[in-house]
């Protein structure tokens, strides 16, 4: 037999072998076992093992593969390294291999090699050098293969479990819907979220889950869409229903102020009555009273209730009905302002002249049972009746509050007119109204609002209670000719919104000049809004023990969850409302003109505002429009899962 010499070497990270033709100054030249002849340079050579030719190349180098992996087999990394780990130097193959026999031969090397190649972990390997790692760097290693079998394995779990639950099998791991549903509250985990994405194939990643929830029956297709979508509990554990219940109110040391003749205005279907007002004469001025349900002195701030409602942070109102920040326990009975039940208060007195100027206020904890329950349309209907009612009914309301409303105007206030559009949907019937928002009941309401929040953002600053602020910057440019106090241009609308400054948070109390007031906080909807909650919590302890519940840095630290979460509240009430709006369209005015106007124009992109509903899209037209000339509108395509609406302009 014929002896020759095999070259084994890398090649793009993979052993091949060669037989040896011919070697000039740094190159070899060899032959593989497909007649290939090839150049090497000899850094790329590992070993050169001398050996006999057998039948053909082919078989001779399996041949001396199959003795190398042999020897590999009988050799410990382990042992190796734990022969040469306390003289953490470098070593070459050849030194290396020497521990393990003596005069190794290139099989024993390349097995070593190998060996070494595959472990990893006990030695670092550079070339054909090798040097022990320590404990601590072996430690960390096994650490981060432990991590990324355990990462592997969820993956594997997340993937093979939602490829069955698509397909509705009932072989699927039920801890996967567990996962998907935690997904929806809290979608921060990457591993499962890539999964969910690359299987949604383009649809909207909370969609394609809720779907999956379905159509596995994990959730009941009763419960809104969208509560779902965004992980939105929408009921409460039965623990949260019966602290509501056990909660108690007493109103002992309070002063009763039921003898005003108070009323709750209201929507008809609105449960949560966080407020009323009072309106009577005191010898020729009037008094006007504000009156906000107590929830703060009553709801421990350290109970369970209290958690609960700080993670929920508001009231949801969709399309489908109300999920409460509260047990409605609470928020709809025991301490909302029900007609004839006697409630707990924080009460502000305003005191009036004959001329509706404001000369005395005054902050109290009360109680109160209310007297009238009146709806915004009813209150609207008495003052169409006359206009020369007795002083004491609410046009005298209505002339007071326009006074103030007067007074703020002059001091710069800017009202946004728009219209309001309310969707109900009840048993997937859709049903569509635009709230009349300069409506004179709801002008007298949201004016005594202002009042109440400006004087208890003043009360508070004026006696350096800890709180939150609201305020908002002048715009930069003049602005008083774009405002339409007593109706709605959408043009000047549109300039208007894009001069106006966002109100900010501050724990400094300063000008909010978008309600033209020198002071402004939040704190009528302490039933529905967390936030009110807190602000009420302030007040209430100073007025009662002339100390604050909060520093300043306590309720600092509510505002990030806080926010956080109205973020994502914002784009749940977006996604809802564009859902079942563009499903209203889709039912009722495909094919139908739709009037609408120019708003602005970019580049032949136009946003267009429908006049019918005061929403805006954009659509694109050969056609040059002016901004403010009308045209009608025809819808092209619709599809409300993806909130897409595609218009062309009639006749285009």
């Amino acid at each position: 037999m014929q002896k020759i010499e095999i070259i084994e070497y890398f090649e793009v990270n993979e052993i091949h072998y060669g037989k040896k033709i011919e070697e000039k100054e740094n190159r070899v030249i060899i032959e593989k076992a497909s007649k290939q002849k090839l150049k090497l340079s000899v850094n790329r050579i590992l070993f050169q093992h001398s050996t006999l030719l057998q039948t053909d190349l082919a078989d001779t180098i399996s041949a001396l593969d199959k003795l190398i992996e042999t020897a590999k087999e009988t050799i410990s990394v382990i042992d190796l390294w734990e022969l040469t780990n306390e003289d953490l130097k470098e070593y070459s193959i050849e030194e290396l291999a020497s521990y393990l026999i003596d005069s190794p031969d290139s099989i024993i090397q390349s097995a070593l090699f190998r060996a070494i190649r595959d472990e990893k972990n006990h030695f670092k390997r550079k070339g054909l050098l090798v040097t022990p790692r320590t404990n601590e760097q072996i430690e960390e290693i096994l650490t981060q293969e432990k991590k990324e079998r355990e990462k592997q394995e969820i993956y594997s779990f997340f993937s093979d479990n939602i490829g069955l639950a698509m397909r509705n099998e009932t072989i699927a791991n039920p801890d996967i819907y567990s996962y998907l549903l935690t997904w929806l509250k809290e979608p921060e985990d990457q591993v499962l979220t890539s999964i969910i994405e690359k299987y949604a194939n383009g649809q909207d990643s909370r969609f394609f889950v809720y779907n999956i929830l379905i159509s596995n029956n994990v959730i009941s297709p009763d419960l809104d869409k969208f509560a779902i979508i965004y992980g939105i509990a929408t009921e409460f554990p039965q623990s949260l229903i019966e602290e509501a219940n056990e909660l108690k109110i007493d109103l002992s040391g309070r002063e009763d102020l039921s003898h005003l003749t108070s009323y709750t205005i209201d929507s008809e279907e609105t449960k949560e009555i966080d407020d009323a007002i009072s309106f009577d004469m005191t010898g020729d001025n009037y008094l006007v009273g504000v009156h906000i349900t107590d929830l703060g002195s009553y709801l421990p701030s350290n109970s369970q209730l209290d958690h609960e409602a700080s993670q929920r942070v508001s009231t949801i109102y969709l399309e489908t009905g109300e999920i409460p920040m509260l047990p409605p326990a609470l928020c709809h009975d025991k301490l909302s302002l029900v007609k004839g039940e006697m409630r707990p208060t924080l009460t502000a007195l305003f005191t009036f002249t004959p001329e509706f100027e404001l000369i005395d206020k005054s902050i109290k904890l009360a109680k109160l049972a209310v007297k009238n329950k009146i709806s915004y349309d009813e209150v609207d209907k008495l003052l169409k009746k006359s206009n020369k009612l007795p002083h004491h009914d609410f046009n005298t309301l209505k002339n007071i509050t326009e006074h103030l409303r007067k007074k703020r105007f002059e001091a710069g206030a800017i009202e946004i007119n728009r219209p309001e559009i309310e969707i109900r949907v009840v048993d997937d019937k859709i049903t569509l109204r635009t709230t009349n928002q300069r409506s004179i009941s709801r002008k007298i309401i949201s004016e005594l609002m202002v009042l109440m929040n400006s004087t208890i953002a003043e009360f508070a600053s004026k006696n350096n209670i800890p709180f939150i602020f609201r305020m908002q910057e002048m715009p930069n440019e003049d602005y008083k000719h774009y405002l339409q106090p007593d109706y709605y241009d959408p043009i000047m609308n549109d300039k208007l919104i894009r001069l106006i400054r966002p109100s900010i948070l501050s724990s400094s109390p300063s000008k909010h000049y978008g309600l033209g007031v020198d002071y402004y906080t939040q704190i009528t909807s302490p039933l529905r809004r967390y936030f009110d909650l807190l602000a009420q919590r302030q007040i209430t302890s100073f007025i009662k023990d002339k100390s604050p519940l909060y520093s300043q840095e306590e309720f600092l630290s509510f505002l990030t969850s806080i926010e956080a979460t109205n973020k994502t509240y914002s784009q749940l009430y977006s996604s809802s409302f564009n859902y079942w709006f563009l499903k209203y369209l889709e039912q009722n005015s495909l094919y139908e003109p739709l009037p609408a106007v120019v708003v602005s124009d970019n580049q032949n992109n136009y946003t267009c505002e429908l006049l019918t509903y005061g929403k805006r899209f954009n659509i694109r037209s050969k056609e040059r429009l002016a901004v403010g000339v009308l045209i009608n509108l025809i819808i092209d395509r619709v599809d409300p899962e993806k909130d897409i609406i595609k218009f062309s302009l009639l006749n285009d």
